[in-house]
């Protein structure tokens, strides 16, 4: 079909005249924008957005692999693009430490459980002390990690008359 100026115009043939530019002006607007918010963004990329030369300032960060060594460890992720294939991790050294025996029973830690019962590698030692007029400060011996128990034995005491009619009392003697 041919449009002439001269020709008288209906709406249906003023939109097949204009149709196919109002299609080719939605195309490049949805290209631009597609263009100059994805594909342009990457640091020194360069393309065409709303009819300007626009150049990229997001980095690419590939792949960024960190890895956690202390317990308050907070791994901060930086802006921009990642390929998707990094990750962050537990420390080898640290993970090594997180067994069953060094996890107290009924404990669970990053999914290993806990059989350690409290007990172990204990050597107890019971002492008995006699009393006297200082300080003492009881501690286990050399080989033994604490005290089951410590006896003080009685403070020698005793009650006898004397000759005044009294009672004389012996403490420690």
């Amino acid at each position: 079909m041919e449009i002439q100026l001269s020709d008288h115009f209906t709406y249906k043939k003023l939109i097949k005249f204009v149709l196919p530019s109002i299609v080719m002006m939605i195309f490049t607007s949805i290209y631009g924008v597609v263009d100059g918010l994805f594909v342009s963004n990457f640091a020194g990329k360069t393309a065409f957005a709303r009819g300007s030369k626009v150049t990229g300032t997001m980095p690419n960060n590939g792949s960024v692999k960190k890895t956690i060594t202390k317990k308050a460890d907070k791994i901060s992720i930086a802006q921009g693009y990642h390929d998707g294939s990094g990750y962050v991790s537990i420390d080898e050294v640290e993970q090594e430490k997180l067994i069953a025996d060094n996890i107290r029973s009924g404990i669970t830690i990053l999914g290993v459980t806990g059989s350690m019962s409290g007990t172990e590698d204990v050597t107890a030692q019971s002492r008995s002390v006699v009393p006297s007029t200082v300080e003492q400060t009881v501690t286990p011996e050399e080989g033994f990690n604490y005290l089951s128990s410590v006896t003080v034995a009685a403070i020698p005491y005793t009650e006898s008359e004397n000759a005044a009619g009294g009672i004389t009392v012996t403490i420690g003697g």
